[in-house]
């Protein structure tokens, strides 16, 4: 009698199904230890479902059901399963030499562990039941790789030590995709594209590969590139701004990289070197994405400032200059910012000589609280320029009355000195010293906004 599952001429086994496509549910020994494998199945029943399995000459097979996968004496050119259902732990080690294919297979197992040279591996729209199972591919070469369509947010997957030549990863949602210690050999690629992942990690990747490609990439807990290489790299719609974990850059060259568009959000997330910092300001600088790439020379200078801090002696002169340029413009960063410093600057000396010619010491003090909320504004919040421009502005017209005197002292361009300040020469000629000085900043921060 043969099996009544359709198109099978396997002998009947258990409930009219052969022994690959019977349920399997009989042979789960009831008081095994849960981390024993090969306790929880009967013994007996396993040696005959490898018996005869191993028997098999079909290169293609269709809904098996497998008890567990660890039999390294089945050895094939290519083998392919097509909705079969793994109960259990699958371990393939050297089981084929050309083509290892699964499609629409389903997974019970917690662990899917592949060590296999081949020419071709393929998992496709596979599901995976199991939310902690791991799939590692490790100490393999393959020339030609394709995991499309995986089903399971919750699951891991790594490549471990392996020698890609072609390799797609696509149209998946995962938990994890981690690349550890992985070769790109001459002429490679590798393609990432339309996944959703929490954490993706790619680390010790050596490639000369023609190119990599990252499309349509979203990221939502962690990343992490360590020791990577992103020549002939192309970003496109990587997005790691909803990341509400660590952003971690070791060690990683982006030269030959191009980001058609990296959704970075808030880059003060990032851990990275200063140098990490500068690379990316280059390359978006030669893409001229002027915006990101001040963005990060903002970062590069915050790093810097931290490295000054464990420097003493000769380096005080870096560490004042670096601070006024945070202070006045944050870096070129913020234009408005150096806008008020001149305006504050203006009314805070202008008040001065008026102090000096009426005796009258009432404007000294609000002028010197508004030059103190622009300072806090500069280091703390953006609300305290607002505030201090509102301030300064309503102090100058509730003081200032004489507008003239204002235009003529404050005016950049008037070189001349007038009559009514020839006492006060000394005041007139630093307030041109520090305009000038604050409206380089401005000048400077107007054009990084532009172009760099």
């Amino acid at each position: 009698m043969t099996c009544n599952h359709h198109n099978c001429d396997y002998s009947k086994y258990e409930n009219d199904l052969c022994i690959f496509h019977c349920d399997k549910q009989e042979w789960v020994n009831e008081d095994y230890e849960i981390d024993d494998t090969l306790e929880k199945w009967d013994k007996y029943k396993i040696e005959f479902f490898w018996e005869k399995f191993n028997s098999l000459e079909e290169n293609q097979l269709n809904q098996y059901i497998f008890p567990y996968f660890s039999n390294e004496e089945y050895k094939k050119d290519e083998v392919s399963f097509e909705e079969c259902l793994f109960l259990d732990d699958v371990i393939i080690k050297n089981y084929v030499k050309n083509k290892l294919e699964f499609n629409n297979c389903t997974f019970k197992s917690s662990t899917i562990n592949i060590k296999n040279d081949m020419e071709f591996f393929i998992f496709n729209q596979s599901l995976i039941e199991n939310n902690s199972c791991v799939i590692e591919i490790q100490e393999s070469k393959i020339i030609n790789s394709e995991i499309s369509n995986l089903k399971n947010k919750f699951c891991t997957f790594i490549f471990q030590n392996c020698i890609l030549e072609k390799c797609k990863f696509i149209k998946s949602e995962t938990k994890v995709l981690n690349m550890n210690n992985v070769k790109l050999v001459e002429k490679s690629t590798l393609i990432i594209e339309n996944i959703v992942v929490e954490k993706f990690y790619l680390e010790k990747v050596s490639q000369k590969a023609d190119y990599i490609q990252f499309n349509n990439i979203k990221i939502l807990k962690y990343l992490k590139f360590h020791k990577i290489e992103f020549a002939n790299t192309y970003f496109n719609n990587f997005n790691i701004e909803e990341i509400t974990g660590s952003i971690t850059i070791d060690k990683t060259s982006f030269d030959g990289a191009k980001f058609n568009l990296f959704l970075w959000g808030n880059i003060s997330k990032i851990n990275a070197s200063r140098d990490t910092f500068r690379q990316l300001k280059y390359v978006l600088d030669e893409q001229e994405d002027y915006i990101q790439a001040n963005n990060f020379f903002v970062m590069e200078m915050k790093k810097y400032k931290e490295e000054l801090k464990t420097k003493s002696g000769v380096y005080w002169q870096d560490k004042l200059i670096f601070s006024i340029n945070e202070h006045i413009s944050d870096f070129g960063r913020n234009w408005f910012l150096s806008m008020l410093w001149f305006l504050a600057i203006s009314l805070f000396l202008l008040n001065i000589l008026n102090l000096h010619c009426s005796n009258d010491y009432n404007h000294i003090f609000p002028y010197s609280i508004s030059l103190f909320l622009i300072y806090l504004g500069s280091i703390k919040n953006k609300l305290f320029n607002i505030t201090a421009i509102m301030l300064v502005f309503n102090l100058y017209y509730s003081y200032m009355v004489d507008y003239n005197s204002f235009n003529q002292f404050a005016n950049f361009l008037n070189l001349k000195l007038q009559n009514e300040f020839k006492n006060y020469s000394f005041l007139w000629f630093m307030h041109k010293l520090l305009a000038s000085f604050v409206l380089y900043h401005f000048v400077i921060a107007i054009r990084r906004q532009t172009k760099r």
